[in-house]
């Protein structure tokens, strides 16, 4: 891994820290964006755009949310500037993570599935003992 990729790597977790600081502070006013949990982030080599992934554990409040980040990306980029002291602070675009979606649409899936083999060694045992009678 070259130096400037581990520097890409660390400044990543330290906007993601800098921005779930401001959230869980309330620093940002907009109590749309309070609802963000930020995942992750992802900065361009050139340090001038960064992918913040964000999820939510109501995804209906998704658009309002992401409204609520837009409207408070200018104050979130000057605050990144200031802590981290960098000559070009990245733009800031949004992006709904729905990995957790998916986590509990597996957990369900293999809920429903432990259900049915359990109703179905249920059935079997039952079967058997109607056939040693």
């Amino acid at each position: 891994m070259t130096s400037s990729s581990k520097r890409i790597l660390q400044l990543n977790e330290q906007v993601r820290e800098i921005l779930a600081l401001m959230i869980a502070r309330q620093e940002v006013r907009d109590p749309r964006v309070l609802k963000a949990t930020i995942q992750s982030v992802k900065l361009t080599e050139d340090l001038r755009l960064a992918k913040i992934y964000f999820s939510l554990l109501d995804k209906n409040d998704k658009a309002s949310v992401l409204l609520g980040l837009n409207s408070a990306k200018k104050f979130m980029r000057k605050m990144i500037a200031d802590k981290l002291g960098i000559r070009h602070t990245p733009e800031l675009n949004f992006y709904y993570d729905d990995s957790l979606d998916h986590f509990f649409k597996m957990q369900n899936l293999i809920h429903k599935v432990a259900e049915h083999d359990k109703k179905l060694s249920e059935e079997n045992v039952e079967t058997s003992h109607k056939s040693d009678e």
